[in-house]
């Protein structure tokens, strides 16, 4: 019905919330903010206290099919960056060099 139902005021007035991706169940919701990664219930109704993650990240990305989390990292933004994923309990499953500046994530699913 278009109505607020929750408004989150977050704490640090130099950093805004952005990246905002929810898994494929529709009911965890990931976000980037003061370079930490934060996992929170859409039912909770107080933002988390402790990071999912963190990292400093250029781009996230949320695979619904295994539901890991994609982090961009441009390193240095003038060479290959590198990209980390991580699975719903936040441990590392694995890292990738890839090419200059990664931002954003694309999943196809067939």
């Amino acid at each position: 019905n278009q109505q607020i139902e929750l408004t989150l005021n977050f704490p640090n007035d130099s950093s805004n919330p952005s990246n905002l991706c929810i898994n494929n169940a529709g009911d965890e919701l990931y976000y980037l903010y003061a370079n930490s990664i934060y996992k929170m219930n859409i039912n909770q109704t107080s933002l988390p206290s402790n990071s999912f993650v963190t990292t400093y990240a250029y781009g996230v990305g949320l695979d619904p099919s295994t539901g890991y989390l994609f982090i961009a990292d441009p390193v240095n933004f003038t060479g290959n960056g590198v990209v980390r994923w991580y699975n719903s309990s936040g441990s590392l499953v694995d890292t990738a060099v890839v090419g200059i500046i990664p931002n954003g994530f694309y999943f196809w699913e067939p």
